[in-house]
C-alpha cells in the first residue's frame, strides 16, 4: 500500500508538470518564448492583448489606477475622460516584483503569468485529491486508475480553454487559481480549524475576488460556511458567537470590499454599467454593440439570459472535425469559416447577446461530468437501501448535512453561485468555460472517492470498463482541449 501510495503521488506531480509545460507551450502559440504576446489581427483596432496589466502596475507604483488610451485600446472604461481597465487589480500586483525585468523589456509576460494561473489551479485540485485519497485504502491499479483521470484537473480540463496570451484570458485564470487554492485551504481548515489554513484562505479569496468579480459570491457562501463551522464546533458563549462572526464575517468583507472598492476608486460606480465602456456607450460604440442594446433596451445583465447561455455552455455538439491542423474546429464561432451561428437563442430574440466563438463544457470536459453522476447514482442508492422508507428530504439531511460532508456542500454551492454570475452577463465566449473550471474540478474530487470505491470492490468485467472509459475519455479531453486552445490562440 506504501508503494502504491508513493506511485499516485509520482504520477499526480508527473501530471501536473505535463500540465505546466503545455499550459506554457499553448500560451507562446508553440514559441517556447515568455516575451510572446499574442496579437489579435481580427481586433479593428490590431493591439496587444497582454499589455495591460503591465502598464496598470507602472500606474499604481505612480498613486493612479488609470492607464493611457493606447494601453488599452477598445476596452478603455471611460470616467472623466480618463481610461480605466475594468479587469482587477491581482494580475498588476503579482507583475510588482518583477517591474524592473518587465520595465526592460516592455513585455508583461503573459504566457508565464497564465501559465502559473493555470498550474496553481491544477495543482491545488490535485493536491485536494491526494489529501482525500490519503485515507482511502486501495488497489494499486485504482490509484493509478484515479491518476489518470487526474488529468483533467490540468491539461486534459478546460483550463487549457484559457492558455491565449491576452489579459481577458489572464484575469479569470487568476480568479480560477485562487478560487482553487481557496477549495483546497478549505478543506484542510475544514478538519483541524488550524490558522495557517484560514489565514491562506481569506488571501485566496481575497486575490480571486480582485482578479475577477465572479469569485465573490463564492468568498460569501464559503465565509457563512466558516461560520457555522466555528459556531458548531466552539463552546456556545460570547466569545463563540464573536469568533463566528469575526472570522467567517471577515472571509465576506475583505474580498467583497476590496473588489467593490477598488471599482468605486475606478469608476465611481460599485457595480459598473457595461456603458462605461467606450466600445459599447461611448461615442464611437461599436455597430454591433449599438443593435444589442437596443435589442436589450441597455439592459445588459439580466437572468433572462441564462437559460441561453446555458444551452450554449452545456450543448454537446460544439465542436467538428476538419482535415487541415489540428483536426478539431468550434462548430460555432464568430468567424465565417463554417457559416453556423455562434448560439441558439431561448426565450430571446435573436441577437441579444454578443456571441463569440464558443465551444461546451460537455464537449471539453464530460468526464467530469460522468464521474459525478455515477457518484450520485451510488450514494442515493446505497442510502435507500439503508434507510428504507426515509424521504428524499431526509436522505439529504442524513447524508449531505453531517458535519464531515457538509463541506462539499458548501464548496459546491460557493462554484455554482460564482459560475450564476456569469451565466447573467451579455457575453456568451469560449473563454468563460475556464469560469466553470472550480465546479467541474468539484464534481471530479467528489465523485471520484466513490466510484474509485466502488470500482476497487467490483468484478474484473467493472474494472476493465472502467479503465477503457476513462482511457477514452481521458484521450477525447486531451485531443479537444488543446486543438481548440491552438486554434483559438490562433484566430
Amino acid at each position: 500500500m506504501e508503494k502504491g501510495a508513493r506511485l499516485f503521488d509520482g504520477a499526480l506531480v508527473g501530471i501536473l508538470i505535463v500540465s505546466c509545460l503545455i499550459f506554457f507551450w499553448l500560451s507562446t502559440h508553440g514559441t517556447w518564448n515568455p516575451l510572446y504576446e499574442e496579437q489579435n489581427s481580427s481586433h479593428p483596432l490590431h493591439f496587444d492583448k497582454g499589455y495591460f496589466f503591465l502598464a496598470q502596475a507602472q500606474a499604481t507604483i505612480h498613486g493612479r489606477l488609470w492607464v493611457k488610451p493606447w494601453e488599452l485600446p477598445g476596452e478603455c472604461w471611460v470616467r472623466n475622460g480618463r481610461c480605466y481597465g475594468y479587469f482587477g487589480l491581482t494580475p498588476s500586483l503579482l507583475r510588482l516584483p518583477l517591474l524592473p525585468v518587465l520595465d526592460h523589456y516592455n513585455r508583461g509576460l503573459t504566457p508565464a503569468y497564465i501559465t502559473g494561473a493555470l498550474t496553481l489551479a491544477a495543482g491545488s485540485f490535485l493536491a485536494s485529491l491526494r489529501h482525500l485519497f490519503s485515507r482511502m485504502r486501495l488497489a494499486r491499479s485504482t490509484l493509478m486508475l484515479v491518476a489518470l483521470v487526474g488529468l483533467s484537473f490540468g491539461a486534459a480540463g478546460v483550463l487549457t480553454q484559457l492558455t491565449p496570451a491576452s489579459f481577458y484570458d489572464e484575469a479569470i485564470a487568476w480568479a480560477v487559481g485562487f478560487l482553487s487554492l481557496s477549495v483546497y485551504c478549505f478543506i484542510r481548515w475544514w478538519e483541524n480549524q488550524q490558522l495557517r489554513w484560514y489565514a491562506l484562505l481569506l488571501v485566496g479569496l481575497l486575490l480571486a475576488a480582485n482578479a475577477r468579480p465572479t469569485a465573490v459570491p463564492f468568498a460569501f457562501v464559503i465565509g457563512l460556511g466558516v461560520g457555522y463551522k466555528l459556531w458548531r464546533v466552539r463552546t456556545v458563549g460570547a466569545w463563540a458567537w464573536a469568533e463566528s462572526l469575526g472570522l467567517g464575517g471577515a472571509l465576506i468583507v475583505i474580498p467583497i470590499a476590496t473588489c467593490l472598492g477598488v471599482y468605486y476608486l475606478k469608476l465611481g460606480q460599485l457595480i459598473p454599467s457595461y456603458l462605461l465602456n467606450q466600445t459599447i456607450g461611448g461615442p464611437d460604440a461599436f455597430p454591433t454593440w449599438l443593435a444589442i442594446r437596443k435589442i436589450d433596451h441597455d439592459d445588459l445583465v439580466s437572468w433572462r439570459f441564462v437559460p441561453t447561455a446555458l444551452f450554449a455552455y452545456l450543448r454537446p455538439d460544439s465542436v467538428i472535425f476538419t482535415r487541415p491542423f489540428p483536426w478539431v474546429d468550434f462548430r460555432f464561432s464568430d468567424y465565417p469559416t463554417f457559416g453556423r451561428a455562434p448560439i441558439a437563442y431561448v426565450q430571446l430574440r435573436r441577437g441579444s447577446l454578443y456571441a463569440e466563438t464558443v465551444s461546451s463544457l460537455t464537449a471539453t470536459m464530460p468526464l467530469a461530468f460522468a464521474v459525478f453522476a455515477c457518484a450520485a447514482i451510488g450514494v442515493v442508492r446505497s442510502r435507500v437501501k439503508r434507510i428504507g422508507q426515509w424521504s428524499a428530504h431526509e436522505v439529504f439531511r442524513s447524508h449531505l448535512l453531517r458535519s464531515r460532508h457538509l463541506w462539499k456542500v458548501i464548496a459546491l454551492t460557493g462554484a455554482v453561485a460564482s459560475w450564476c454570475v456569469v451565466l447573467t452577463g451579455i457575453d456568451v465566449s469560449n473563454r468563460f468555460l475556464g469560469d466553470a473550471y472550480p465546479l467541474l474540478a468539484l464534481f471530479l474530487l467528489l465523485g471520484l472517492p466513490r466510484l474509485a470505491w466502488a470500482v476497487d470492490r467490483g468484478g474484473r468485467v467493472l474494472k476493465t470498463g472502467t479503465i477503457a472509459i476513462v482511457v477514452c475519455g481521458v484521450s477525447w479531453q486531451l485531443f479537444v482541449n488543446i486543438a481548440l486552445a491552438w486554434r483559438y490562440g490562433a484566430g
